[in-house]
């Protein structure tokens, strides 16, 4: 299961990683929301592998050009797209299975939101995935914001706890309230940017997360064997300022 494929310019580097890893075709290919930084690269990924089946919310009538082109690189090579909803679960292989815990099924758009102006309701409507392997679980929380992060804690409290987070919204200002960090407690935050917020930083640190970052730790491989979780850093960080 691949999610979310980058920036268009991310297509071809990802492309060669899935060949380093020797992932010669997709179960899934996840599309958490409509947003260039998370779809623009798997038009690459769509013409290199082969994918079972698409998975998206039910938001994909988004009038931008990288959205459209992504929805042709599937029809092109006639991979069929899946629309899930919070509550879908589905299983990755034979023992790994995921739940789908964010978005609902009818999405409202409120009088006067234009989805492809307001980055902020597109974000909040994002994917949210839990994996379970085993023993290890993991959360991969796209770009939701507090609005989506409340929701969640008021809701499915108890599925929220997991060892590896992805860090919501690139660790940005945005998400990561005291609320959700306190009940997800993860043992392991990862955050998909060069700078994070100093304030969210010091949120997972506060709770004990080891705390790795791209832009500073480089790609990170995480391993499970379902009982234990491994990280290998692409390389020792060099810069650290108030991130130690």
């Amino acid at each position: 299961m691949l999610i979310d494929a980058g920036l268009p310019e991310c297509g071809p580097k990802l492309v060669q990683y899935l060949e380093m890893l020797e992932v010669r075709k997709l179960d899934y290919a996840v599309g958490t929301h409509m947003h260039i930084d998370h779809i623009g690269g798997y038009p690459d990924v769509i013409n290199y592998i082969d994918i079972d089946k698409a998975i998206v919310p039910n938001f994909i009538d988004y009038d931008t050009s990288i959205a459209k082109k992504f929805l042709a690189s599937l029809e092109n090579k006639k991979i069929p797209i899946e629309i899930v909803k919070k509550g879908d679960t589905f299983k990755l292989g034979e023992y790994v299975d995921i739940e789908v815990l964010a978005p609902e099924w009818d999405i409202v758009i409120p009088e006067g939101t234009i989805p492809e102006k307001s980055a902020g309701f597109v974000n909040n409507h994002s994917l949210v995935l839990k994996m379970t392997y085993g023993e290890n679980s993991f959360l991969f929380t796209a770009d939701i914001y507090w609005e989506r992060e409340d929701i969640l804690v008021a809701e499915q409290k108890e599925k929220l706890k997991v060892d590896v987070l992805k860090v919501p919204h690139h660790g940005s200002h945005t998400s990561s309230s005291i609320n959700f960090v306190n009940t997800v407690e993860p043992e392991i935050a990862i955050i998909t940017s060069l700078s994070p917020n100093k304030d969210v930083y010091n949120r997972y640190k506060r709770v004990g997360s080891n705390i790795f970052i791209t832009g500073l730790d480089g790609n990170l491989l995480i391993v499970s064997d379902g009982e234990n979780i491994e990280v290998i850093q692409e390389h020792e960080r060099s810069i650290k300022g108030y991130y130690e």
